[in-house]
């Protein structure tokens, strides 16, 4: 009787620890940790660096997200390409499915149901050792310091000789879509 009562336990306790939720499996891509090559660098997705008020104007208040990044060089910075993907970006409390896709920056933020005149806008930017990432919104957006959205980057960091390599051009790297860009670079799914 107790070594069945301790095998149902035992059964019972790996039957609870192998069905946890794993939120990984939305996304096979999360699985990648970051992806190295001597032409590229490719993260993971990251959660956001903390976020920081940076300034504000009679419409909008802006927020910063900084990340120190050490390959990009002055050379990716002037001949490269950063690219910044995005996902979990929403400001409203009404989030879509959308707001789960990934989408390269910049990207305005419009929601379906909103009216708004001035909609989120998300940039980036690189300079040697960090990528800004900047989000705007209207001064009004419930939005500051303490609740910025829990959004995701992934990083794709681009060497001028890759942009050889694979006779592409910067712009031309902007213009992709998130999976043109996982075959381009070979970062897989």
């Amino acid at each position: 009787m107790k070594q069945s009562l301790l095998l149902s336990a035992i059964t019972s306790f790996l039957f609870i620890s192998c069905t946890k939720d794993n939120t990984d499996m939305a996304f096979p891509e999360e699985q990648i940790s970051t992806k190295a090559s001597p032409t590229s660098y490719v993260t993971g997705w990251e959660a956001a660096p903390a976020g920081r008020l940076t300034g504000t104007t009679a419409d909008h208040k802006n927020f910063s997200f900084v990340r120190t990044t050490p390959q990009v060089t002055p050379a990716v910075a002037s001949g490269g390409a950063v690219l910044v993907f995005i996902r979990d970006y929403a400001l409203h409390n009404d989030h879509t499915n959308l707001d789960d896709q990934p989408v390269a920056l910049p990207y305005t933020a419009a929601h379906p149901l909103a009216k708004e005149v001035s909609p989120p806008l998300w940039t980036s930017t690189a300079t040697s050792g960090q990528v800004n990432v900047n989000l705007r919104v209207i001064k009004s957006a419930p939005v500051g310091e303490q609740n910025l959205p829990k959004v995701q980057f992934r990083y794709f960091i681009l060497t001028p000789e890759f942009m050889a390599q694979h006779k592409v051009t910067p712009d031309y790297m902007k213009g992709l879509s998130y999976n043109e860009v996982l075959e381009t670079v070979g970062a897989g799914q």
